[in-house]
């Protein structure tokens, strides 16, 4: 065996095939929590509750806002913070333990509105998910961020970071996917909507407790992160005539914010977060005003059963998701991360256009725009992780910050996206609705690749050698 070939079989990780696949069901709750909200939680404040859109606009708008602040500080806190746990274990544990009390009240009525009356419940009400909103935003991200800030801390190459990256993403879809069929579920067998909404709920905390405990017991991070660090200062030795020979090994939050790429890479990874996060908020109105799914119950217009399609329809979208994302490793190999969120752009437009024709007579042609829309959204967001990935690289002990200051921007943007887009217009006029649809994805997929092609000094390790991304 010859030393090329020797270079090639190598480890730079301490990272086994079970442990990567016990980092990859890490995200679940976080990832189960955030289902319901980005699919229901709108819905269920207008239609469950019968709360206000502007009520609906502030709920949502809170969540973000919490969890957009205190991305940052949990991203910037982690690096500076030690534990025997490690690094980011510490955080992830905390957060686990507060999303699960907050996300559990979302979802309950407001006992103790049923003490007031009039305006004054209304009030109450508003306040109540709110508030409980606003504290599952700031613990949901004390969970993603040091889950995210592990992947270059966990391995050097980019063969195992696209592979925890597509493990990471498809088991996103995938919980989103199960979200879905358990409200499908729920939606058909019980006819009150608040109990579907409050076993929903349980069925979420049971099914992510689970996988955070496997991921706690099974992921060791000083001993991983340790060996990572001893594969980067290898990968360095073998290629300083490309790389020059740079020891630093951490950056300060100042370094950090005074690299260009950072502003670009955070403006490609907000624009497909909210790309893939809007049209999933806005579907249920889409297929209840737009192509009349589901219908109304009642005299006045009430939706008195949640109607089936809004599980049905975008559970569809995740399965085109969830099919690009286990791919993820093949596509890397063919086509650079810049390629592949060019890619996604071209099925994001192009499944994004006909929603604007679709009427009630041609309204099961939702579901292949549903595919189509799923695999654009998961080659961009996919690809655009990727790329804050690589652009932490080595410094991962220090670069939960950078995860920290895109996710502030990504969650203030959709959070105002979304305001706006509930209170801009009629969720009832079907002309508000296709436009407000098809607006933000195609603006912001188009917009985000352009952005992408602008970002340069994207080397990465490979176990050939280095190559450009």
């Amino acid at each position: 065996m010859n030393d090329n070939e020797r270079l090639v079989d190598k480890k730079y990780d301490g990272l086994t095939e079970f442990t990567i696949w016990m980092y990859g069901i890490g995200h679940v709750m976080n990832d189960l929590c955030a289902a319901c909200w980005v699919n229901f939680l709108m819905y269920y404040i207008i239609y469950v509750q019968n709360l206000s859109t502007v009520t609906a606009g502030i709920v949502v708008l809170m969540l973000q806002i919490s969890d957009g602040i205190s991305t940052p500080l949990v991203g910037f806190y982690s690096d500076k913070f030690t534990s025997r746990f490690g690094k980011r274990m510490i955080w992830f544990i905390y957060g686990t333990v507060i999303t699960s009390v907050t996300f559990f009240f979302t979802w309950q009525d407001c006992y103790p509105c049923d003490l007031l009356e009039g305006s004054s419940r209304v009030i109450a009400q508003g306040f109540w998910y709110s508030v409980f909103s606003f504290a599952s935003g700031a613990a949901w991200s004390a969970v993603q961020i040091p889950h995210i800030a592990l992947i270059p801390s966990l391995s050097p190459l980019k063969e195992r970071k696209e592979k925890l990256i597509g493990l990471r993403s498809g088991f996103t879809y995938i919980s989103n996917f199960a979200v879905l069929l358990a409200a499908l579920i729920f939606f058909n067998f019980i006819e009150n909507p608040k109990l579907q909404f409050s076993l929903l709920c349980a069925f979420i905390l049971t099914a992510g407790a689970i996988t955070d405990l496997l991921f706690i017991w099974n992921i060791k991070e000083n001993k991983l992160t340790e060996e990572t660090q001893s594969g980067y200062r290898e990968l360095k030795i073998q290629n300083e005539d490309e790389l020059g020979n740079n020891k630093k090994t951490e950056l300060t939050w100042k370094e950090w914010l005074n690299k260009r790429e950072l502003y670009l890479i955070a403006a490609v990874y907000t624009l497909a977060r909210v790309s893939n996060n809007v049209p999933p908020g806005l579907l249920p109105f889409y297929l209840t005003t737009v192509l009349e799914m589901g219908g109304k119950d009642d005299a006045e217009g009430n939706y008195n059963k949640t109607p089936l399609q809004l599980a049905s329809v975008p559970m569809v979208l995740y399965i085109g998701s969830v099919g690009t994302s286990f791919l993820l490793k093949k596509i890397g190999e063919k086509l650079s991360r810049k390629r592949q969120f060019q890619i996604g752009m071209i099925f994001i437009v192009g499944a994004t256009i006909p929603l604007v024709f679709l009427t009630p007579d041609y309204q099961n042609l939702v579901f292949i725009i549903a595919l189509f829309l799923g695999i654009g959204f998961s080659l961009q967001l996919n690809s655009s992780t990727g790329m804050v990935a690589l652009f932490v690289g080595e410094y991962g002990s220090s670069g939960a910050f950078v995860w920290g200051a895109v996710s502030l921007v990504d969650k203030f943007s959709l959070g105002i996206a979304i305001s706006i887009l509930l209170n801009a217009g009629s969720l009832d006029s079907v002309n508000y609705m296709k436009f407000a649809m098809t607006v933000v994805p195609i603006l912001a997929s188009i917009i985000g690749t352009l952005i992408a092609l602008n970002i340069t000094k994207m080397q990465e390790y490979t176990k050939e050698g280095i190559i450009e991304e």
